[in-house]
């Protein structure tokens, strides 16, 4: 059985979810970290970082008393039980390296207040930590690389050939929208709005078809239809969840100039699940505009907001790419946000309005 399904099943038989939370009488929950395992330190720590919770901050805070004790013992009881599932049951050994760490009320895991920098670090470590998982995760190196240059500032501008940069920063929106969907109880809502001339390449054929076989892009190469697969599997779950919207805006001059099978898809499979605002212009949207705006909130009340500036896949001959990530209070963010609402509201759209 593999090694994540043994763990579920040991975390529904204790009655605790997987990430290692245990119920206190205060309505709150504890984390339990723990290392285990048998043979070397470097097996001990692999399993433990399979195992570190996301969005779970390291706080020093000591937890004292009987229900100190009591978290301790159940710690012992998993790290044997799973020491024993990963090797020889003859050569398990508990190690001294069990840390009880307080994690937000189950109603809100960021607390009240937290700063704006915690949570944005911990947005990164998410996207990192879902890359390995993630239809993307052929793009990982470029991806890696523009995360690193959010980080630093909110905003990375790539200059190429497509064939050189679309991977990533189309892997890294595809990534985002994965993330979400991993991390979903996490935020109160989620608002994700497509805005391109033409209307967005995933989003104009079904789910479960090849971009390949729809002949929907203006390339071949497996590292950039993969983006296209991919963001319409992920757009498609976002569809389903209860606290996010997804929303399409086009003109009408690029919605006709979709082929017949593309605006089928479009109409009887997608516009009934999500919202669309198709713009009487024969205009197209300038650089600055064409791509999509993400927000998050979170549930201690932040946004969190993505965007990224591109070429549509149809026609992939974009020379510059740009990719935004940060909350509105840094000046790359707020600046960005700004100028694009005003571009928007030039043809009669507001941002994430429904």
């Amino acid at each position: 059985m593999p090694v994540r399904n043994r763990q579920d099943t040991l975390a529904r038989a204790c009655g605790h979810v997987w990430k290692g939370s245990c119920p206190s009488r205060t309505g709150g929950r504890y984390v339990v970290r723990i290392r285990f395992g048998c043979g070397s330190s470097e097996n001990i720590r692999t399993v433990a970082e399979k195992r570190t919770p996301m969005y779970v901050p390291r706080v020093d805070r000591s937890i004292s008393g009987r229900k100190t004790m009591l978290h301790y013992a159940l710690a012992v009881v998993v790290c044997a039980v799973m020491t024993c599932l990963h090797g020889d049951e003859r050569q398990a050994v508990v190690r001294e390296e069990v840390t009880l760490e307080p994690a937000y009320p189950e109603d809100n895991d960021f607390p009240e207040g937290r700063d704006f920098d915690s949570e944005r670090d911990m947005l990164f470590d998410n996207l990192l930590h879902q890359l390995p998982e993630s239809s993307q995760k052929t793009n990982a190196d470029g991806i890696k690389a523009v995360i690193e240059r959010l980080r630093d500032s909110g905003v990375c501008v790539l200059e190429g050939s497509d064939d050189e940069i679309r991977p990533a920063c189309v892997g890294l929106q595809c990534l985002f929208e994965e993330m979400f969907l991993a991390n979903r109880g996490l935020f109160k809502r989620a608002d994700f709005e497509i805005h391109t001339t033409m209307p967005s390449t995933p989003c104009c054929k079904l789910p479960d078809e090849k971009v390949r076989e729809t002949f929907l892009a203006s390339f071949e190469d497996e590292v950039r239809l993969v983006t296209i697969d991919g963001r319409s599997a992920s757009l498609d779950a976002i569809c389903n969840q209860p606290n996010a919207t997804l929303h399409l805006t086009y003109t009408e001059a690029g919605l006709n100039r979709r082929l017949r099978h593309e605006q089928i898809a479009l109409r009887e499979y997608w516009e009934p699940r999500l919202h669309t605002t198709c713009i009487a212009s024969h205009a197209a949207f300038p650089a600055r505009v064409n791509g999509a705006t993400y927000r998050l909130l979170t549930l201690s009340g932040n946004e969190i907001f993505f965007g990224i500036q591109a070429t549509q896949a149809i026609h992939a001959d974009g020379k510059r790419f740009v990719v935004h990530l940060g909350m509105r209070d840094q000046p790359a963010i707020r600046v960005w946000l700004d100028t694009l609402e005003k571009d928007l509201a030039s043809f009669g759209r507001t941002l994430f309005a429904r």
